[in-house]
């Protein structure tokens, strides 16, 4: 079984988000950039699940520019066998991000997806609602693990 893991690029944790002069936006000059903390669990979750026989192969997926690698190779790292950039010059809005996700999925045909469920940001929540319209789910579960037990919710 394939699994495809949305993985997204954030400020690290350990560091202040300041805004910019104009207050238009946060200041992201020479600020250190990781991997989103819920998006390793869902790669670690993935790889628990490899080493228990029931994937075979676990594919990370970003979107963004080509300083996203960096967030990939972590992926790789953390256990993911092969990771694929969609490179974007302009930071994509979620209803694109969608349409991305949609392709991509649609390209490499996994049986399982991981998608953060708890967000850092509102974005976030919106990818979530697009990508269900997207794909034109008719039910949708949300898998929350909780001390290793997978519940389902509707």
């Amino acid at each position: 079984m394939k699994v495809l893991v949305a993985v997204k690029r954030v400020i690290d944790y350990n560091v202040k988000a300041r805004p910019k002069a104009d207050g238009s936006d946060v200041d992201l000059a020479n600020v250190k950039m990781a991997l989103n903390p819920f998006c390793e669990i869902a790669i670690e979750e993935a790889v628990r699940l490899k080493e228990a026989g029931t994937v075979t192969e676990i594919v990370s997926v970003s979107i963004g520019p080509k300083v996203c690698q960096e967030q990939l190779r972590t992926s790789l790292a953390l256990g993911a066998d092969r990771a694929i950039l969609v490179e974007t010059d302009v930071s994509p809005e979620p209803l694109a991000v969608a349409k991305l996700l949609k392709a991509v999925i649609e390209k490499e045909s996994p049986e399982l997806s991981f998608w953060v469920s708890k967000p850092l940001t509102a974005i976030t929540i919106k990818l979530g609602k697009c990508s269900v319209r997207s794909l034109a789910c008719r039910r949708v579960r949300l898998l929350r693990l909780l001390n290793s037990t997978v519940r389902t919710s509707m």
